[in-house]
């Protein structure tokens, strides 16, 4: 089923708890607000791969009006549970604000670091994606 075209036969076969319904109003809600960045500039931030024990990840940078979104993709057999990435085109001397769209948690880093050192990522589990947005 493509999420973009969601018509109100699926949503009806879908949607038959009050738990289903509230995982699409979010999916939605998640999905407006990041789908403006995937305008704008496109950093792959990983070596593309279709292997299963790696981690995919990409980066949408709004520049002029600093922020983006990072996309992480850690497949079903990875064996890793951290990852170092370093991201593209920020400012070095500005302190970036990272919400994982998750659970709204914040962390905080340097442009500078993110783009030399990298963005230090900590996930448990396998066959999991994140969204990062930052500012």
């Amino acid at each position: 089923m493509n999420t973009l075209n969601f018509t109100w036969a699926e949503h009806e076969k879908f949607c038959d708890t009050p738990e289903k319904v509230q995982f699409v109003k979010n999916f939605i809600k998640e999905y407006k607000l990041v789908r403006p960045y995937f305008c704008e500039d496109f950093y792959p931030l990983t070596q593309w791969s279709d292997r299963s024990d790696v981690w995919c990840a990409s980066q949408y940078n709004r520049k002029e009006k600093g922020d983006g979104i990072i996309e992480v993709f850690k497949r079903e057999n990875s064996p890793y549970s951290d990852a170092q990435i370093k991201l593209f085109d920020l400012n070095p001397k500005k302190k970036y604000t990272f919400i994982d769209l998750d659970d709204n948690s914040e962390f905080y880093a340097l442009g500078k670091d993110l783009m030399e050192k990298g963005l230090s990522l900590h996930i448990e589990g396998t066959k999991i994606a994140k969204i990062y947005l930052y500012k």
